[in-house]
């Protein structure tokens, strides 16, 4: 009956703390809440999934780092917010953005999960969209011309 749940459940998070370790420190919600990457590349017919190691993440499902946890499987992140803008009113040509897990979604390019770590962290990358400032930061220019 109800006992056997509650010895369960004591057992269970007894595990958890114990594979935290001793030093209280160290017990954070994203140690005990992890986010983890789910996809899958094709090309043609053939699609092969990928998977990105588990990564602490402190949200909830009521803060910006929004991030909405399963219960069911030990509080591992559901459902995130894996693009994030902020936009200022009086500025919008110097917007910022945060894209999780990286610029591409090809595994095999360097830009797969090159936005992770930012993410992470809640550090956001300049989103330049006005003239001015796309010259100063662009590394290269790309000139599209119509063939005669």
């Amino acid at each position: 009956g109800g006992g056997q749940v509650v010895r369960e459940c004591l057992r269970k998070a007894w595990l958890v703390l114990y594979d935290l370790g001793p030093n209280r420190s160290h017990w954070t919600w994203g140690r005990l809440h992890p986010v983890r990457f789910h996809g899958f590349s094709g090309l043609g017919a053939r699609f092969d999934p990928w998977e990105l190691d588990a990564r602490p993440y402190p949200g909830t499902a009521h803060t910006v780092l929004a991030a909405a946890y399963d219960p069911l499987d030990p509080f591992a992140v559901r459902v995130a917010s894996t693009v994030r803008l902020v936009f200022d009113a009086g500025a919008l040509g110097e917007s910022l953005v945060s894209v999780a897990p990286g610029e591409s979604e090809h595994p095999g390019n360097a830009y797969f999960q090159d936005q992770l770590e930012p993410w992470l962290e809640g550090r956001p990358g300049l989103l330049a969209t006005g003239t001015l400032l796309v010259e100063e930061t662009s590394v290269a220019r790309l000139r599209l011309e119509p063939v005669d």
